[in-house]
Protein backbone atom coordinates (compact mmCIF):
# COMPACT_ATOMS: atom_id res chain seq x y z
CA UNK A 1 0.00 0.00 0.00
CA UNK A 2 2.91 2.34 0.69
CA UNK A 3 4.29 1.80 -2.82
CA UNK A 4 0.84 2.29 -4.29
CA UNK A 5 0.39 5.54 -2.38
CA UNK A 6 3.77 6.77 -3.55
CA UNK A 7 2.86 5.89 -7.14
CA UNK A 8 -0.34 7.97 -6.88
CA UNK A 9 1.63 10.91 -5.49
CA UNK A 10 4.43 10.62 -8.08
CA UNK A 11 1.96 10.51 -10.97
CA UNK A 12 -0.06 13.38 -9.54
CA UNK A 13 -3.35 11.47 -9.70
CA UNK A 14 -6.48 13.04 -8.25
CA UNK A 15 -9.65 11.47 -6.89
CA UNK A 16 -12.73 12.98 -8.51
CA UNK A 17 -15.66 14.06 -6.39
CA UNK A 18 -18.02 11.15 -5.80
CA UNK A 19 -21.71 11.75 -6.43
CA UNK A 20 -24.61 9.67 -5.18
CA UNK A 21 -23.24 8.53 -1.81
CA UNK A 22 -20.21 8.11 0.41
CA UNK A 23 -19.54 4.36 0.24
CA UNK A 24 -18.93 1.96 -2.65
CA UNK A 25 -19.18 -1.31 -0.70
CA UNK A 26 -21.90 -2.33 1.73
CA UNK A 27 -22.12 -5.66 3.50
CA UNK A 28 -24.19 -7.27 6.20
CA UNK A 29 -27.91 -7.80 6.71
CA UNK A 30 -28.47 -4.12 7.45
CA UNK A 31 -25.37 -2.86 5.61
CA UNK A 32 -23.61 -2.36 8.94
CA UNK A 33 -20.25 -2.68 7.14
CA UNK A 34 -19.58 0.13 4.66
CA UNK A 35 -16.42 1.48 3.06
CA UNK A 36 -15.14 3.51 0.11
CA UNK A 37 -13.03 0.98 -1.79
CA UNK A 38 -13.64 1.85 -5.44
CA UNK A 39 -12.72 5.06 -7.25
CA UNK A 40 -11.42 6.61 -10.46
CA UNK A 41 -8.03 8.31 -10.30
CA UNK A 42 -7.08 10.67 -13.12
CA UNK A 43 -4.09 12.84 -13.90
CA UNK A 44 -4.33 16.62 -13.80
CA UNK A 45 -3.62 16.71 -17.55
CA UNK A 46 -6.50 14.32 -18.20
CA UNK A 47 -8.73 16.35 -15.90
CA UNK A 48 -7.87 19.50 -17.82
CA UNK A 49 -8.36 17.89 -21.22
CA UNK A 50 -11.99 16.93 -20.71
CA UNK A 51 -15.01 18.86 -19.48
CA UNK A 52 -17.96 17.94 -17.27
CA UNK A 53 -16.08 15.13 -15.55
CA UNK A 54 -17.80 13.28 -12.73
CA UNK A 55 -17.90 9.85 -11.12
CA UNK A 56 -21.20 8.58 -9.77
CA UNK A 57 -22.33 5.63 -7.69
CA UNK A 58 -24.77 3.34 -9.48
CA UNK A 59 -27.26 1.00 -7.86
CA UNK A 60 -26.19 -2.32 -6.33
CA UNK A 61 -27.85 -5.29 -8.02
CA UNK A 62 -26.08 -8.61 -7.40
CA UNK A 63 -22.79 -7.58 -5.77
CA UNK A 64 -21.95 -5.88 -2.48
CA UNK A 65 -19.88 -3.38 -4.48
CA UNK A 66 -21.61 -0.42 -6.11
CA UNK A 67 -20.63 0.08 -9.77
CA UNK A 68 -19.04 3.44 -10.56
CA UNK A 69 -19.78 5.41 -13.71
CA UNK A 70 -17.33 7.94 -15.16
CA UNK A 71 -18.87 10.60 -17.36
CA UNK A 72 -17.32 13.43 -19.33
CA UNK A 73 -18.00 15.57 -22.36
CA UNK A 74 -21.39 16.59 -23.69
CA UNK A 75 -24.27 15.13 -21.67
CA UNK A 76 -27.00 16.43 -23.96
CA UNK A 77 -29.13 13.60 -25.39
CA UNK A 78 -28.51 12.65 -29.01
CA UNK A 79 -31.51 12.45 -31.31
CA UNK A 80 -32.16 8.81 -32.11
CA UNK A 81 -33.74 7.25 -35.19
CA UNK A 82 -36.40 4.54 -35.19
CA UNK A 83 -35.35 0.91 -35.52
CA UNK A 84 -37.12 -2.37 -34.86
CA UNK A 85 -35.65 -4.07 -31.79
CA UNK A 86 -35.33 -7.86 -32.00
CA UNK A 87 -35.85 -8.24 -28.25
CA UNK A 88 -39.41 -6.92 -28.66
CA UNK A 89 -40.29 -10.37 -30.03
CA UNK A 90 -39.58 -11.81 -26.55
CA UNK A 91 -42.11 -9.45 -24.92
CA UNK A 92 -45.30 -11.20 -23.85
CA UNK A 93 -48.23 -10.38 -26.14
CA UNK A 94 -46.10 -8.45 -28.64
CA UNK A 95 -47.07 -10.51 -31.71
CA UNK A 96 -50.78 -10.26 -30.84
CA UNK A 97 -50.37 -6.50 -30.41
CA UNK A 98 -48.80 -6.24 -33.90
CA UNK A 99 -51.63 -8.30 -35.43
CA UNK A 100 -54.31 -6.13 -33.80
CA UNK A 101 -52.63 -2.96 -35.00
CA UNK A 102 -52.21 -4.30 -38.52
CA UNK A 103 -55.85 -5.38 -38.75
CA UNK A 104 -57.02 -1.98 -37.46
CA UNK A 105 -55.36 -0.06 -40.31
CA UNK A 106 -57.76 0.62 -43.17
CA UNK A 107 -56.78 1.86 -46.62
CA UNK A 108 -58.01 1.54 -50.20
CA UNK A 109 -56.05 1.47 -53.43
CA UNK A 110 -53.41 -0.64 -55.13
CA UNK A 111 -51.90 -3.49 -53.04
CA UNK A 112 -48.47 -1.83 -52.99
CA UNK A 113 -50.00 1.43 -51.74
CA UNK A 114 -51.99 -0.39 -49.03
CA UNK A 115 -48.86 -2.23 -47.90
CA UNK A 116 -46.81 0.99 -47.75
CA UNK A 117 -49.61 2.73 -45.84
CA UNK A 118 -49.87 -0.06 -43.27
CA UNK A 119 -46.11 -0.27 -42.78
CA UNK A 120 -45.92 3.47 -42.17
CA UNK A 121 -48.84 3.32 -39.71
CA UNK A 122 -47.24 0.34 -37.95
CA UNK A 123 -43.96 2.25 -37.64
CA UNK A 124 -45.74 5.14 -35.90
CA UNK A 125 -47.47 2.73 -33.51
CA UNK A 126 -44.16 1.05 -32.68
CA UNK A 127 -42.45 4.41 -32.14
CA UNK A 128 -45.18 5.37 -29.68
CA UNK A 129 -45.08 1.97 -27.95
CA UNK A 130 -41.27 2.05 -27.70
CA UNK A 131 -41.58 5.03 -25.35
CA UNK A 132 -43.65 2.97 -22.89
CA UNK A 133 -42.11 0.81 -20.16
CA UNK A 134 -42.88 -2.37 -22.13
CA UNK A 135 -41.01 -1.14 -25.18
CA UNK A 136 -38.03 0.51 -23.47
CA UNK A 137 -35.24 -1.42 -21.76
CA UNK A 138 -33.96 1.78 -20.15
CA UNK A 139 -37.33 2.42 -18.52
CA UNK A 140 -37.57 -1.20 -17.40
CA UNK A 141 -34.10 -1.06 -15.83
CA UNK A 142 -34.83 2.24 -14.09
CA UNK A 143 -38.10 0.84 -12.73
CA UNK A 144 -36.43 -2.32 -11.39
CA UNK A 145 -33.45 -0.44 -9.96
CA UNK A 146 -35.75 2.10 -8.33
CA UNK A 147 -37.62 -0.67 -6.50
CA UNK A 148 -34.32 -2.30 -5.49
CA UNK A 149 -33.10 1.03 -4.10
CA UNK A 150 -36.25 1.30 -1.98
CA UNK A 151 -35.61 -2.18 -0.58
CA UNK A 152 -31.97 -1.25 0.05
CA UNK A 153 -33.03 1.78 2.05
CA UNK A 154 -35.41 -0.37 4.07
CA UNK A 155 -32.63 -2.93 4.60
CA UNK A 156 -30.39 -0.26 6.08
CA UNK A 157 -33.02 0.41 8.76
CA UNK A 158 -34.23 -3.11 9.51
CA UNK A 159 -34.19 -6.74 8.36
CA UNK A 160 -36.39 -7.41 5.33
CA UNK A 161 -39.53 -9.48 5.94
CA UNK A 162 -40.41 -12.56 3.86
CA UNK A 163 -42.56 -10.62 1.40
CA UNK A 164 -39.80 -8.07 0.80
CA UNK A 165 -37.18 -10.82 0.39
CA UNK A 166 -39.39 -12.53 -2.20
CA UNK A 167 -39.93 -9.21 -3.99
CA UNK A 168 -36.18 -8.56 -4.09
CA UNK A 169 -35.50 -12.03 -5.52
CA UNK A 170 -38.20 -11.49 -8.19
CA UNK A 171 -36.73 -8.11 -9.11
CA UNK A 172 -33.27 -9.63 -9.50
CA UNK A 173 -34.68 -12.25 -11.89
CA UNK A 174 -36.43 -9.51 -13.86
CA UNK A 175 -33.16 -7.58 -14.01
CA UNK A 176 -31.36 -10.65 -15.39
CA UNK A 177 -34.07 -11.02 -18.06
CA UNK A 178 -33.73 -7.34 -18.95
CA UNK A 179 -29.94 -7.78 -19.19
CA UNK A 180 -30.48 -10.73 -21.58
CA UNK A 181 -32.71 -8.58 -23.79
CA UNK A 182 -30.11 -5.81 -23.66
CA UNK A 183 -27.48 -8.28 -24.88
CA UNK A 184 -29.74 -9.11 -27.84
CA UNK A 185 -30.09 -5.38 -28.57
CA UNK A 186 -26.31 -4.85 -28.56
CA UNK A 187 -25.77 -7.93 -30.74
CA UNK A 188 -28.26 -6.48 -33.22
CA UNK A 189 -26.33 -3.19 -33.25
CA UNK A 190 -22.99 -4.95 -33.78
CA UNK A 191 -24.41 -6.82 -36.78
CA UNK A 192 -25.66 -3.54 -38.22
CA UNK A 193 -22.16 -2.06 -37.93
CA UNK A 194 -20.67 -5.15 -39.59
CA UNK A 195 -23.12 -4.97 -42.50
CA UNK A 196 -22.33 -1.29 -42.95
CA UNK A 197 -18.53 -1.39 -42.72
CA UNK A 198 -17.43 -5.01 -42.50
CA UNK A 199 -17.14 -5.80 -46.20
CA UNK A 200 -15.06 -2.76 -47.04
CA UNK A 201 -11.29 -2.44 -46.98
CA UNK A 202 -11.39 -0.54 -43.68
CA UNK A 203 -9.71 -0.75 -40.29
CA UNK A 204 -12.96 -2.22 -38.97
CA UNK A 205 -12.77 -5.02 -41.57
CA UNK A 206 -9.13 -5.92 -40.85
CA UNK A 207 -9.65 -5.73 -37.09
CA UNK A 208 -12.51 -8.27 -37.20
CA UNK A 209 -10.96 -10.70 -39.69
Amino acid sequence: MTEFTEFIEDMGLVDLQLLGGKFTRKKGVNHNIAARLDRFLVSEEWDGGFRNIKQSIMHIVTSDHSPLMLQCGNWEPVKSYFKFENWWLLTQGFKDRIKNWWDSFSSAGRPDYVLAFKLKALKEKLKEWSKSIQGSLDMQKLNILGQLVELEEIQELRILNDEEIHKKATLLLEFEETARKEEIAWRQRSKAIWLKGGDRNTKFFHKNC
